[in-house]
């Protein structure tokens, strides 16, 4: 009678453990069932962002560019800062950014050049030293900062910047 007690313990031990396991697969299978719900609206919601994206970079690029082509002249280029709204100023960062570049000195470089031609900028510095035209009071300066300091393809700092201006 002992062992028979035994091993009907034993038995509703197993039956036990057996319902046990059974249920937490069963868990395991509903929250698995819940991540791959979340996944599908995360991609569906991601899907809308990029569609919305591109439709946005589109549009954008409906729009002319707020620089048509760089500015000949110092005076050209002071009525152009001095007109910049906080909208144009966002319209500028983006246009500079394409400019891209391998490093800072280079990003700087492409984005000056889409400024202005060369027979300006020999006229500007970005302190005003020697006579020439202070370009670090600008807004476009401020733009330049901040487009280059956005850049992803490496990191500056303002200082690297300012330096490279």
């Amino acid at each position: 009678m002992v062992k028979y007690l035994t091993h009907s313990n034993h038995c509703i031990l197993n039956t036990l453990k057996i319902i046990t396991f059974y249920h937490a697969v069963k868990e395991l299978i509903r929250e698995v069932s819940m991540i791959k719900y979340t996944v599908n609206n995360i991609e569906r919601k991601l899907d809308n962002l990029i569609a919305a994206g591109s439709h946005q970079h589109s549009a954008d690029n409906d729009q002319p560019s707020i620089l048509q082509q760089p500015f000949q002249s110092l005076e050209e280029f002071k009525e152009f800062d001095a007109a910049l709204c906080d909208d144009d100023k966002l319209s500028l960062k983006r246009c500079l950014m394409e400019c891209g570049g391998a490093d800072c000195g280079e990003t700087i470089r492409r984005m000056l050049k889409k400024l202005m031609v060369d027979n300006v900028a020999k006229y500007v510095s970005l302190k005003g030293q020697k006579g020439n035209f202070n370009f670090s009071s600008t807004s476009t300066c401020s733009v330049i900062i901040g487009a280059t300091l956005a850049a992803k393809n490496f990191s500056s700092t303002e200082a690297e910047v300012e330096k490279a201006i």
